[in-house]
């Protein structure tokens, strides 16, 4: 979602953002704007630091966290120059009484750089070991685990037309994602 200026791409993908949660919540995304003194990466949470609950099914909540950056693109039209690029994302689904069941992360400059899962919710011998584990995961966008919400652990939708919206945004993130590090 290129804009021609900082504030207009951060306007552009927070409107897709926002349309993608109001699918579960009507929590809003809260974003640090742009500020030509220093670079970033700036933050973008849900709702601040705690997760959103969902309606329906196991009595989830959500958290979503992303730092992002504004990046200037010579190929892009000079009316879609400026870009929106995830930096660093949290995303987790927390259980009612709110301990984190799954957590998708992506932290580049750190040894666990590449995306990656942790599983919460694992009981047994290797539960100690599961918590700190780092499993391999791709790239995971917003739109996933809200999909995940919805059909594994049976959260709400809020809008009849859910699936149309998550297809729409999936396909916008994939259309402009790009990988700011390389290797990750």
């Amino acid at each position: 979602m290129p804009g021609k200026s900082p504030a207009d791409a951060l306007h552009r993908y927070l409107e897709v953002l926002q349309r993608t949660v109001s699918c579960v919540s009507r929590e809003v995304l809260k974003a640090t704007a742009y500020d030509d003194s220093r670079p970033g990466p700036y933050a973008l949470t849900l709702g601040g630091f705690e997760p959103a609950r969902l309606r329906g099914g196991v009595g989830i909540s959500l958290l979503i966290a992303q730092q992002y950056t504004f990046v200037k693109r010579a190929t892009l039209s000079r009316w879609q120059r400026w870009k929106v690029e995830t930096a660093r994302y949290d995303y987790a689904l927390h259980d009612s009484t709110g301990a984190e069941i799954i957590a998708y992360h992506w932290h580049p400059g750190t040894w666990s750089g590449r995306p990656h899962l942790h599983v919460q919710g694992y009981g047994g011998p290797l539960a100690d070991f599961m918590r700190k584990a780092h499993l391999p995961s791709g790239r995971v966008s917003v739109e996933e685990i809200i999909r995940c919400a919805i059909e594994e652990f049976g959260a709400e939708p809020l809008r009849t037309d859910w699936e149309a919206v998550l297809a729409e945004s999936q396909t916008a993130f994939e259309k402009f994602r790009t990988w700011p590090i390389s290797g990750n």
